[in-house]
């Protein structure tokens, strides 16, 4: 069996034809044809399958070769177009291939029509994977650019020589400069601020030499059209094959500031956790301290450094689980905040335990504030003894009072008595 070909004659002579496929088996194919004689039927024939190669006659009564080739290049398709012809002379033959004919062939002189062919049938080829290639990278670029236009963040393509050679919406936003101000026109090293310059164009250079030789992630300030100046973390590396460097650029302005914030407000918050009088705690949810303040330091007489990670009822009961009365086991169960009384370290404390929940009412951490009742404690039970003492001499005094009064009563009546006696005497006397 040959090599299959798909051939579309147009010739008007059947004999010219087979006399054409003949010569085609001799040279090795198995052609399947189709013989036409109008631009009708021709249209017909390229609009119901694809073919390797026409073969057409010049001249014909209702048809001719140059408008065969005429109509093949008004559909766009580019397969070898040769001429074989017994009636061509050699100015019109030429004309033909000015026209964009692949060959003209003689049809006195059939022996070249195969080895023309498979020329021009490689050379099909050849432009034919050119124009996939063609459109294959043309693909690529369109999946580049696209990809490279949103990525998210601020983009650009430069040279060995620092000038940017591409750049995306994003650093349009990020700079303040238009992609035509930038692209061709501007270096890298024009957004740097002056204290960052040094560092990054040795890096730059470094990075010519080895591309590992320099990181490809770090910080730098970049300074924007109108001045301003963000902070950017930078990532590059070299385009693999090329002196190319890709690098993306992420602002991360508002996110430092609020770092900053967040650091300023922890701070400011540990500083009144450390100063609150009485003494706290906050642990995690396996009862661990993670953090504790400078009363609580004092009165269990150990560092900062020693109170941290321990379990707090280890610190402050010496036990190794939470003690009866202790209210964190009723806020474990009830997951709300929960005070009692408890003697701690030699003394008496209000002790107030409150949950930390997530979102979805998991216990996260555990603050834990006692307050010092000692004092209070004592002045109440020395106030009970002072009451007790004062009752006890209350009902002293009242006791000696009835027996002030008795006595008082019992004299009032010996005087009564001793004055009738006296006057009952004087009658007596008389």
């Amino acid at each position: 069996m040959g090599i299959p070909l798909n051939v579309l004659i147009i010739e008007d002579s059947e004999n010219d034809a087979l006399l054409i496929l003949r010569e085609l088996r001799r040279g090795g194919y198995d052609p399947f044809y189709e013989q036409v004689q109008t631009a009708e039927e021709m249209l017909a024939s390229l609009g119901k399958q694809s073919w390797d190669i026409v073969l057409s006659d010049y001249a014909m009564p209702r048809f001719n070769g140059i408008n065969a080739l005429k109509l093949l290049q008004e559909k766009e398709i580019d397969i070898p177009f040769i001429l074989v012809s017994g009636l061509i002379g050699e100015e019109t033959a030429v004309e033909a291939m000015k026209a964009g004919a692949s060959d003209y062939i003689m049809k006195n002189n059939l022996l070249r029509l195969v080895p023309a062919m498979q020329r021009e049938l490689r050379e099909a080829r050849i432009r034919q994977d050119r124009r996939q290639a063609r459109e294959a990278l043309k693909e690529s670029e369109k999946l580049y650019r696209s990809i490279f236009e949103n990525t998210g963040t601020a983009s650009i393509i430069f040279e060995d020589d620092m000038v940017i050679s591409l750049a995306n919406r994003e650093c349009e936003q990020l700079s303040g400069y238009s992609k035509e101000e930038v692209e061709g026109r501007k270096k890298w090293t024009e957004f740097v601020l002056k204290d960052d310059l040094a560092k990054m164009i040795e890096y730059h250079k470094l990075r010519s030499i080895n591309p590992d030789s320099a990181p490809k992630n770090y910080e730098f300030h970049f300074v924007n059209r109108a001045g301003d100046i963000r902070d950017v973390i930078l990532t590059v590396d070299v385009i693999p094959g090329t002196k190319k460097r890709v690098a993306s650029l992420l602002d991360i302005t508002k996110r430092k500031k609020a770092e900053e914030e967040l650091k300023k407000a922890r701070q400011d918050w540990e500083d009144i956790f450390q100063a609150i009088g009485y003494p706290a705690v906050i642990l995690d949810s396996e009862h661990n301290i993670i953090l504790a303040n400078y009363a609580v330091a004092k009165i269990t007489g150990k560092t900062m450094e020693e109170l941290i990670n321990k379990k707090c009822y280890e610190v402050f009961h010496h036990t190794t689980q939470p003690p009866e009365g202790c209210p964190m086991k009723k806020m474990l169960a009830s997951k709300n905040l929960e005070v009692a009384e408890m003697e701690v370290l030699g003394g008496v404390f209000i002790v107030s335990c409150t949950p930390v929940t997530d979102d979805k009412g998991n216990l996260q951490k555990i603050i834990h504030i006692a307050t010092d009742i000692t004092d209070r404690k004592r002045a109440e039970e020395a106030l009970k003894k002072s009451e007790k003492e004062l009752k006890k001499r209350i009902k002293e005094l009242e006791e000696f009072y009835d027996i002030a009064v008795g006595r008082e009563l019992r004299m009032k009546e010996l005087k009564e008595i001793n004055e009738v006696l006296g006057a009952e005497l004087k009658k007596y006397k008389k």
